[in-house]
């Protein structure tokens, strides 16, 4: 993926280093290929964590100087405040918000990588195709 991107950044193929033949960065290499595993992953996990914070703000301040997330200001106006209906008006929007973060990921994550296998892009399809069929165009031309 690295050596494609640089490609496409105007570098020279013969002037790519061998990642992992490399001795002074193959480590760097092979800590940067875990990093990019589970970053995506991570990401997506935090998003719906960042969505839903409640307990350390909670129980650290309590929702005081500041520090209210969306989730201890409901709770307060659920329980302390009596205020059960708006309370409820602010869960339903915030499912509304999750629903729509949710789908957009879905929607993302499908065209980036729908074409019946997850570890290959559209645009590594269309290229693949694409070479398949100059391949087949000139084998058809050399037949004649």
């Amino acid at each position: 993926m690295l050596d494609s991107l640089l490609q496409m950044a105007g570098m020279d193929i013969e002037n790519i280093p061998y990642w992992l033949e490399n001795q002074s960065i193959n480590n760097i290499s092979l800590v940067a290929t875990s990093v990019w595993r589970y970053t995506g992953q991570n990401m997506i996990l935090s998003i719906s964590g960042s969505l839903s914070a409640f307990e350390p703000p909670y129980v650290i301040t309590n929702g005081t100087m500041g520090t209210g997330t969306y989730f201890v200001i409901m709770n307060r106006l659920a329980h302390e405040n009596q205020k059960v209906g708006l309370a409820c008006a602010m869960a339903i929007v915030l499912l509304g918000i999750i629903i729509i973060c949710t789908v957009a990921q879905k929607l993302f994550f499908k065209y980036a990588f729908d074409d019946g296998t997850s570890d290959e892009s559209r645009a590594a399809v269309r290229k693949r195709k694409k070479a398949q069929k100059v391949a087949d165009g000139a084998a058809k031309g050399g037949a004649r």
